[in-house]
């Protein structure tokens, strides 16, 4: 889910695209069994899910939009603006970056993963 989030960076968006993945897993022929390759198989799934509802709806163009409002109340002046900044800096990264430091930093795969 918190992979599903760093992609679509929405909290709606990302639990319609982690039941999505739930639907799509489900409903696989084939499965990978050794656990290393069927949560690397669910991950290319929300991967695969979020790419084509980006070229579908065209999000790309409204995520700065998105990410001025995503702060509550309770963060301080400093704080938002910092955050917004690092926001700000990973969408400017190319989408296989992005990905890298996702499923790096968020989903706890290891580089060589």
């Amino acid at each position: 889910m918190r992979y599903a989030f760093a992609l679509t960076r929405d909290r709606d968006e990302a639990r319609d695209l982690f039941q999505e993945t739930v639907v799509r897993a489900m409903s696989a022929t084939e499965i990978p069994v050794p656990e290393p390759a069927f949560r690397a198989w669910l991950f290319k799934i929300v991967r695969n899910l979020w790419i084509d509802r980006t070229r579908t709806h065209a999000r790309r163009s409204h995520l700065n939009e998105r990410f001025a409002g995503s702060h509550g109340p309770e963060a301080s002046e400093a704080t938002t603006e910092r955050h917004y900044e690092v926001r700000e800096a990973f969408s400017c990264l190319t989408i296989e970056h992005q990905e890298v430091l996702a499923l790096v930093d968020i989903a706890g795969f290891s580089y060589e993963e």
